[in-house]
């Protein structure tokens, strides 16, 4: 009897040794189908030969399942697709998003760039730059035409954007405008058609006014793209030719004044904040590069390499 009991224990234990921690958790039907049956014959000897027997003990081993790791399986596949599902479009919300608000921005800066060369004070600049001489329309508010449009040369451009070497000089500046101004208003209640242009202080202030208004929206563009509002490549079509026409200009015999007086003058050491900004802004943009003259007798072999292309 002790025999027996102790053939059933190591049975057990047996058993016990091989089993699967994942067969503890399936069904009795699942356990047998996975489940290897192992008989042993064991035979239990006693002192006396005669009452020795054969005992058969029967165990269930169960074996553990081979671990896969399918994706396309259904379990699996349906949170990825769930997933997707929802990413998919958040994606194209952004993409649409950042599109939108790219466009946006050309928008914006078609519309202030657009703004800027549609005020007044631009269109005056530009026409000096532009040419030597010009009518410009300088007093808008002038019922008289002889008075409202001005011809400026390059002389008097150069004479009313002198820069002031020292406060005094400006001081004293402004104080015979002042004075210029009080004569005009003065004969010009007497003489309703006293031509302005016989006081040259009014018709320089009138210019400077013109430029400083210019430069400030240039400042107001530097500041825009310092805070990021406007892309400084967007604003590359409409400053790079406006910079190359002020360069122009300023290369004139009588127009020197024109690079200082917005801060554009080489080793200019002494500027303003409105004239920091446009320097910025200027440097910002690459300078065009010199074209090289055509001159044959420099570069003998550029004349046949252009009958060679023709034929």
């Amino acid at each position: 009897m002790k025999s027996r009991n102790f053939l059933a224990l190591a049975a057990l234990l047996a058993t016990l040794s091989i089993a699967s921690p994942v067969g503890a958790t399936e069904s009795s039907a699942n356990k047998k189908e996975n489940s290897l049956k192992v008989t042993c014959n064991v035979n239990n000897v006693l002192s006396n030969p005669e009452n020795s027997s054969k005992d058969t003990v029967t165990f269930l081993a169960i074996l553990p399942e081979a671990a896969t790791n399918n994706w396309f399986d259904e379990k699996n596949i349906t949170p990825v697709i769930g997933i997707l599902g929802v990413i998919t479009p958040i994606l194209v919300f952004v993409a649409q998003y950042g599109s939108d608000q790219k466009w946006k921005l050309r928008e914006f800066t078609t519309k202030k760039f657009k703004e800027f060369e549609e005020a007044p004070e631009t269109i005056n600049v530009k026409k000096m730059l532009n040419s030597e001489s010009k009518l410009i329309d300088l007093f808008p508010t002038t019922p008289l035409a002889s008075n409202r449009f001005i011809y400026v040369d390059d002389q008097m451009l150069d004479d009313a954007l002198i820069s002031f070497d020292n406060p005094q000089e400006e001081s004293d500046y402004n104080k015979n405008l002042n004075e210029a101004q009080m004569r005009y208003q003065e004969k010009a209640q007497k003489n309703d058609k006293y031509p302005r242009k016989e006081e040259k202080l009014l018709i320089y202030a009138a210019i400077r006014d013109n430029f400083d208004r210019f430069a400030e929206s240039l400042q107001l563009f530097e500041s825009m793209i310092q805070s990021e509002a406007i892309k400084e490549k967007d604003l590359a079509p409409y400053l790079e030719p406006l910079f190359d026409t002020i360069e122009q200009a300023s290369k004139r015999t009588n127009s020197s004044n024109i690079s200082k007086y917005l801060g554009l003058s080489e080793n200019q050491e002494q500027l303003s904040e409105v004239q920091k900004s446009i320097k910025n802004l200027r440097n910002r943009y690459p300078k065009n590069p010199p074209q090289e003259e055509s001159n044959p007798m420099k570069n003998p072999h550029k004349k046949s390499m252009n009958y060679i292309i023709m034929w």
